[in-house]
C-alpha cells in the first residue's frame, strides 16, 4: 500500500480502537464461560486478524484486520492474567503478572 501519514496512523491506532469492545468482551467471556474458552477465542481472533491483515487488498480490510487483532489483545489481558494467577505457584506469580 502507498499510504499517507494519516492512513498509516489509522492502521496503527485501529488496534487500540479494537481493544475498547475487546475489554468488555474479554471480561464477559472469561467470567461467563471460563479461561479456556476465552483463550481459544483470543487465539481465533489473533489468527483471523492476521489472515485479514496479510490478505488485505484494500485499506478497509487492513483496518478491519487490525481491529480484530485489537479485540484479541484485550481478550488476552482478561483471560491470560486469570490463567497465570491460578496456575503459577504463589512464590513465582509476582514476576509473571
Amino acid at each position: 500500500f502507498d499510504l499517507s501519514l494519516d492512513a498509516e496512523g489509522m492502521v496503527v491506532s485501529m488496534i487500540a480502537v479494537g481493544q475498547l469492545p475487546g475489554a468488555f468482551l474479554g471480561g464477559v467471556v472469561t467470567d461467563g464461560y471460563g479461561r479456556r474458552p476465552a483463550i481459544v477465542l483470543q487465539n481465533c481472533l489473533y489468527l483471523a486478524g492476521a489472515i485479514m491483515t496479510a490478505q488485505a487488498r484494500s485499506i478497509g480490510v487492513l483496518l478491519a484486520g487490525q481491529f480484530v487483532v485489537g479485540i484479541g489483545v484485550a481478550v488476552s489481558v482478561a483471560s491470560n492474567l486469570a490463567y497465570i494467577t491460578e496456575v503459577v505457584p504463589k512464590e513465582r506469580a509476582g514476576g509473571l503478572i
